[in-house]
């Protein structure tokens, strides 16, 4: 086997040796990337994303502060202490056109990743009062309502810059079990007290994560995604709330498929082998 046979052959295995990562994101019908708005803190228009809204973490009367500020660098004033610097993007979001704010919510949100794939995430930004006592974590779509196995991503200890690799299951929902001892899901149907207050049909049917692509390639996808943390009835002046509460990134990552890697490695010590026998 000549040199270039030998490098395409190694060539392909390496290429099989990682299989492709794939994290995608699935919803409700009708829904889907939505364009950044043009403008930010219209709260005159009614047909803005559910999620650019008024805030209570306010500098006097500024409220530039929403998680719309914080990804396109337009927050007012200084981040809170820790909290990673802004992307400066305007990224593609889910949801659904309407002419409602609350309308443009997707209810129905889950993640699909490839078998062979496991997911990325940092934590960027923590804007709540109830940091420190936050879960956030995925779920399997296939639990029964109710039931639900919650794992851990991050738990209220960490802060900002915390960095984790997990591998959830192949179809996986998002949550947030909140300070206030109540669980949201980004399938807002499973939402339920967790021995604290109860829930109104309010906070059944409320989603409490914003979702944002900030590459959608194929194999190459990676999110952004800011967290409502209080209850429907608790948001006041933020209405459905401003998704601040705490911000962080998903995206997919490669595993090596140790089968083809066995290969990689007994092609790699032919080639070796190969070499020596030449000298």
């Amino acid at each position: 086997m000549n040199r270039t046979n030998a490098a395409a052959i190694l060539t392909t295995l390496a290429a099989a040796a990682t299989a492709s990562a794939s994290l995608t994101v699935q919803g409700s019908a009708g829904a889907g990337w939505q364009a950044f708005p043009t403008a930010l803190n219209n709260y005159h228009n009614p047909a803005r994303p559910h999620w650019d809204q008024d805030t209570m973490d306010r500098a006097g009367e500024i409220n530039n502060r929403n998680i719309g500020n914080y990804l396109s660098n337009t927050y007012t004033g200084s981040l809170p202490a820790g909290a990673l610097p802004s992307l400066n993007v305007k990224p593609s979001w889910w949801g659904k056109p309407s002419g409602s704010f609350a309308g443009t919510m997707d209810n129905n949100i889950s993640f699909a990743r490839s078998p062979t794939s496991n997911v990325a995430s940092t934590m960027r930004l923590e804007v709540a009062g109830f940091s420190n006592l936050n879960t956030i974590g995925w779920y399997n779509l296939s639990d029964a309502q109710g039931s639900e196995t919650l794992n851990t991503i991050f738990a209220g200890s960490d802060g900002p810059a915390a960095s984790v690799t997990f591998a959830p299951a192949v179809a996986f929902g998002l949550y947030i079990r909140t300070g206030a001892n109540q669980i949201f899901f980004s399938q807002s149907g499973r939402n339920r007290a967790d021995g604290g207050t109860a829930l109104t049909a309010d906070d059944r049917s409320i989603q409490h994560f914003a979702i944002f692509q900030t590459s959608g390639g194929p194999g190459s996808e990676s999110y952004l995604i800011g967290v409502e943390d209080l209850a429907r009835a608790n948001t006041g002046r933020e209405l459905l709330g401003d998704y601040n509460d705490l911000v962080f990134s998903l995206a997919a990552t490669p595993v090596p498929t140790p089968g083809a890697a066995a290969l990689l490695g007994l092609a790699g010590l032919a080639a070796a082998r190969r070499r020596r026998r030449r000298r």
